[in-house]
């Protein structure tokens, strides 16, 4: 009887120490959970910080304003990055170079083409979308961001589609002057060497 309560007091005790164990290694758990989260939440603060600041100078530096979507719907799900945050910065920072913000609806500006308005059907390993009625092609991210610069700038789907006549237009000129000086230097006839007499010269390439 003795050895029996002596190894039932044994083992009440080990099991005490296993509790105590566990207990303790939960504790160094949580402690250490906690320490990694105060980190990330650090380096997203800093990392905010640095976007806003970066965002914001290269705005001053070409003497723009700032266009956003308005993400802040995000943060109430529990995205990875708290964009509203990030925002907030932009707008303060922004302050102090005297920019104004401007916040537009973010509803398909990927999915708009910028070029004619049109519908985009995007890559998602390409990240390239395709305008189904224009068959203009650029980045999905590019593309939301100038649609996002013409809501910002024109209030009315009508001011937009003459933004973006426009935009076309001057694209059009740029294509047509790049054309014309990839042209290769052909002889005019005669000695193709210069004499220095002849008034016209050879377009630069």
């Amino acid at each position: 009887q003795r050895r029996r309560d002596l190894a039932s007091h044994l083992y009440k005790r080990a099991d005490l120490c296993s509790i105590h164990n566990r207990t303790d290694h939960a504790d160094t758990l949580r402690t250490e959970a906690k320490r990694v989260s105060t980190k990330a939440a650090r380096i997203k603060h800093e990392i905010s910080q640095c976007i806003a600041s970066q965002v914001v100078e290269i705005a001053d530096r070409n003497d723009a304003h700032i266009a956003v979507e308005n993400l802040s719907w995000l943060d109430s799900q529990g995205g990875r990055w708290p964009h509203a945050e990030i925002q907030h910065r932009i707008e303060n920072a922004a302050k102090r170079y005297g920019l104004k913000v401007v916040k537009v609806n973010a509803k398909d500006t990927s999915r708009t083409c910028s070029r004619c308005g049109g519908k985009v059907s995007n890559n998602s390993k390409t990240r390239v979308g395709s305008c189904v009625d224009c068959d203009f092609s650029l980045n999905r991210d590019v593309s939301a961001s100038r649609e996002i610069a013409l809501r910002a700038t024109s209030s009315s789907s009508r001011s937009r589609e003459r933004m973006r006549s426009l935009l076309r237009q001057r694209q059009e000129k740029r294509s047509s002057a790049a054309t014309r000086q990839s042209k290769p230097v052909t002889a005019l006839g005669g000695n193709q060497e210069h004499t220095g007499t002849s008034g016209s010269f050879p377009e630069a390439t």
